[in-house]
């Protein structure tokens, strides 16, 4: 028998395997994250037995903690009016189209099964559904991130992410409590008080206890260097992950420190001060993490299970994923031409993983019947589809939107390929692009066309001054294009003109986006080469600029950051 791995040998070479895979990744122009899993899987042929990988479990407590905080941080007041549509919309029917279609679904399938009656075909329909809520969080920010997206559709894959956690969690504990209560689960010998004292302290309590820690780094922010920030903040999420497990160790149940991670976020983010470099620093840091955590998500992948998914198993993927698809579609066409995501958005939150494998495992621990491991092997093979298609369908989700600068898809000598079917934003990003669909091998001929978003909102040039600080307040953005009734651009509002005008009189304050706007400030056509749109930004001291389609019309299309640009040319 050959001696196991040392823990620091394996994290070498799954970084090693983590390199290798970014570099493939941009080869095939799939997203990073599907390399960093096969890498996981590789290397599993050659270690061998998992649980030479125990000593690197810290790395998921740490990597999901982080990702969850970040993601907190999305439910910050701007983003909540932001996509104020979606919480009263777009999670609500994405969450009940895929908890219903699945449990349907799963309901009628259940029957194949040996020794089906109706109370276990209920009990298994509706577990399935509350698991199928889930949405890896990990691997949609992850995704994010690489193709620096930035827009309404990324925002509310994140809002919608969070939420869709948050829900599975809380529903299947309730679902759970119930089918006890009902006598449907047959030998959970766990009293029934315990249980609702579980549910109280993973919703309830986890949420509490998250606020209470996000608003102590709040303050702490304030007053310590941000080393020590660090420090406390990776040492904060240490303890959760031991606090968990000693509690289900010492009182039977314990808080959920996912919702914690999430509930930290959420206050931190809306009570510290800067805190946007605090996450900038966190998200540099974590790159060895995230980079471990994936590669030993795809050692742990259960490929093993998928011959044993049956056609319930294939009934659960396929509900799953038409429940996501079928519910924010719903939702997007009843908000009609306001809506600023796609119909297809919902194929973005595909991605599935911890939550759904740890729903598996409790079932297995605490129902002591062989549909428990029937679920639980559904799930582990079902993670093993949806880790491995997802980050696709949120890649394509993003291009489809618009949200997606062509100069992050494309690679010099490299054509470009991608799976989406053509739609508006597809169009869009496409004439971003030249003919051969490469960029051009000398940065300096690279033009406009290739940096630019398209996804963009204007403002109606008869807007009142109220509108437009609701506007900046949404917008990620400085500077905001005015376009006329018959949508031809007008002029730029610049951020830090209206700082000081809101003080002003009450003259001021009656003006509208039209008489605000500056009418001097230039515009670029979607073939200005970027020294040109540089020197633009350096004489008029922009943050953005915006792409018309001719400069006769005047129709905006887009928008370059500065930022962007300065990435690009190394300047």
């Amino acid at each position: 028998m050959t001696e196991p791995l040392s823990a620091s040998l394996l994290a070498a070479l799954m970084l090693l395997v983590a390199i290798v895979g970014g570099y493939l990744a941009k080869l095939i122009r799939v997203p990073r994250i599907i390399a960093l899993i096969v890498g996981g899987v590789c290397m599993k042929f050659y270690v061998g037995n998992g649980d030479v990988v125990l000593p690197l479990a810290f790395v998921n407590d740490l990597a999901v903690g982080l990702i969850l905080f970040v993601i907190g941080g999305v439910f910050n007041v701007s983003h909540i009016k932001s996509t104020l549509g979606l919480l009263r919309r777009f999670s609500p029917y994405e969450i009940g189209s895929t908890f219903g279609i699945v449990s349907v679904s799963c309901f009628a399938a259940s029957w194949t099964l040996p020794d089906m009656t109706v109370g276990l075909s209920i009990a298994v329909a509706l577990l399935l559904g509350c698991a199928a809520v889930a949405t890896a969080p990990a691997a949609t920010w992850y995704v994010l991130r690489e193709y620096d997206a930035k827009g309404p559709t990324a925002d509310h894959l994140l809002v919608m992410t969070g939420l869709n956690n948050l829900a599975s969690v809380v529903m299947f504990q309730t679902v759970f409590i119930a089918l006890l209560a009902a006598g449907v689960l047959v030998g959970v010998q766990v009293p029934q008080a315990s249980w609702l004292m579980q549910l109280f302290v993973v919703s309830i309590g986890s949420a509490l206890l998250g606020g209470l820690l996000g608003f102590l780094l709040s303050v702490l922010h304030a007053r310590l260097p941000l080393r020590e920030m660090v420090l406390l903040f990776f040492s904060t999420i240490f303890l959760l992950s031991a606090g968990d497990s000693w509690m289900l160790d010492n009182l039977g149940y314990a808080f959920n420190p996912m919702v914690t991670s999430l509930f930290i976020g959420v206050v931190f983010f809306n009570s510290a001060r800067d805190s946007d470099f605090f996450e900038q620093t966190l998200e540099t840091i974590s790159l060895p993490v995230f980079a471990l955590f994936f590669v030993l998500a795809g050692y742990n992948l259960h490929l093993s299970e998928l011959p044993h998914l049956g056609i319930l198993g294939f009934v659960y993927i396929v509900a799953r994923a038409y429940g996501k698809y079928t519910g924010v579609r719903r939702a997007v066409l009843e908000q009609g031409e306001d809506a600023s995501i796609p119909e297809s958005a919902g194929l973005g939150l595909l991605c599935q993983a911890g939550v759904a494998i740890s729903f598996g495992a409790f079932l297995v621990e605490h129902w002591p019947h062989p549909a428990a491991a029937t679920i639980n092997t559904i799930l582990l093979a079902s993670v093993a589809v949806f880790e491995l298609t997802g980050p696709l369908f949120v890649k394509g989700t993003l291009i489809k939107a618009g949200e997606v600068k062509a100069v992050t898809l494309l690679r010099p000598g490299f054509l470009q390929r991608t799976w989406i079917s053509p739609g508006p934003g597809m169009n869009r990003l496409l004439k971003q692009v030249t003919d051969e669909g490469e960029l051009p091998e000398n940065t300096e001929k690279m033009t406009a066309r290739h940096l630019m978003r398209t996804n963009i909102s204007f403002l109606a040039e008869t807007s009142d001054f109220d509108a437009v600080l609701e506007f900046i307040e949404r917008s990620r953005f400085h500077d905001f294009p005015v376009v006329d009734k018959d949508g031809f651009y007008v002029g730029m509002i610049h951020f830090r003109h209206i700082r000081a005008q809101l003080y002003g009189s009450a003259s001021t304050r009656s003006a509208t986006a039209g008489t605000l706007a500056d009418k001097e400030t230039p515009v670029v056509t979607p073939d200005e080469e970027l020294p040109t749109i540089l020197k633009l930004f350096h004489e008029y001291n922009l943050g953005e600029i915006a792409v018309v389609e001719d400069l006769e019309h005047k129709r905006p299309i887009g928008l370059v950051e500065q930022r962007d640009l300065l990435r690009v040319l190394h300047v």
